[in-house]
């Protein structure tokens, strides 16, 4: 089988390279960056490139990873946002439609499209009104539904998946477990405190290599037009990870509250039901989130000696 992913060089990218070959998958990629075998060097804006691309390697599965993913950076360039998310996945359609219509595409959104939401609303389902709360979401709302459209008239083979916190060696900082990584191996190696935000918040966090796990699931047994969440079913606030992965790299540094790190709308628990994907797919996570910190921490480790 062909598989053609994507921002095949991004964090979540490589690794469900990794997973789709493990798999006897013969895998190509796109990405913007990063040329080398069976990757082409494309941004998904120039259309017809794309459906060369498509109609040369003809894949069966397409997963779409790439756009701009930034929720921070959304704020700055809201319209950029909007028209590469949509556009993007929009262009791929379209190729699709053209070159190889019978493939299947795998488009990941984001859990961020449920917006704000209150304890009482938690876990939250798959039929769950969506009311996405930054330019980030809202374009990957729209992406779901400007693609989903297409694809029913034009009787296409699409699934969406929805995930929620995932992280794994090698993602950058500014997500919460890198960021902390990052500073556990600073004061390890040069002392100092820990300065945090809101701990007392709860996040539903997977490890990459199960996700990636649940997007080749989905594209062999995903029922077509459907939307899935991917994210572990549990909450994990972020004071227990913090002090697991303290208690990992044996410190115990003073942690202070940074009113600079408080959200204003940072909610106090954010979960996925995972019952859906579990029944259709038989997909559950199965690495622990304390190894997954472990190896974050190895990571940012080796990163810290080869400075």
């Amino acid at each position: 089988m062909k598989a053609l992913i994507t921002g095949i060089n991004g964090f979540v990218g490589k690794y469900l390279e990794t997973e789709l070959k493990n798999n006897d998958y013969e895998v190509y990629g796109i990405d913007i960056t990063g040329k080398r075998e069976n990757v082409f060097t494309l941004d998904l804006a120039h259309k017809e490139s794309v459906t060369d691309i498509i109609k040369n390697v003809n894949p069966d599965y397409i997963f779409h990873l790439a756009g701009q993913a930034s929720v921070k950076e959304s704020w700055n360039i809201p319209l950029e946002t909007l028209h590469c998310n949509v556009d993007n996945a929009v262009n791929l359609l379209d190729a699709m439609y053209s070159e190889c219509r019978e493939s299947r595409l795998v488009v990941v959104g984001s859990a961020d499209e449920y917006g704000i939401v209150s304890p009482d609303q938690c876990p939250l389902k798959e039929t769950r009104a969506l009311c996405p709360s930054t330019p980030y979401a809202i374009s990957k709302q729209t992406q779901e539904s400007i693609v989903g459209c297409l694809a029913k008239v034009r009787n296409m083979d699409v699934v969406f998946a929805r995930p929620f916190n995932h992280t794994g060696p090698g993602q950058k900082r500014g997500f919460v477990i890198p960021d902390f990584a990052a500073r556990i191996i600073e004061i390890k190696k040069n002392g100092g405190d820990m300065k945090i935000g809101n701990l007392k918040a709860k996040r539903d966090f997977s490890d990459v290599r199960d996700v990636v796990r649940a997007y080749r699931l989905l594209a062999e047994k995903g029922k077509c037009g459907e939307v899935y969440n991917v994210g572990s079913g549990e909450a994990f606030s972020i004071e227990w990870i913090l002090y697991k992965m303290l208690e990992i790299a044996e410190i115990s540094p003073e942690v202070t509250c940074d009113a600079d790190n408080l959200r204003p709308l940072d909610m106090p628990i954010f979960v996925a039901d995972c019952s859906k994907i579990l029944f259709e797919t038989g997909y559950f996570p199965q690495i622990r989130i304390e190894d997954t910190l472990r190896e974050v921490l190895d990571f940012y480790a080796k990163k810290y000696n080869e400075k």
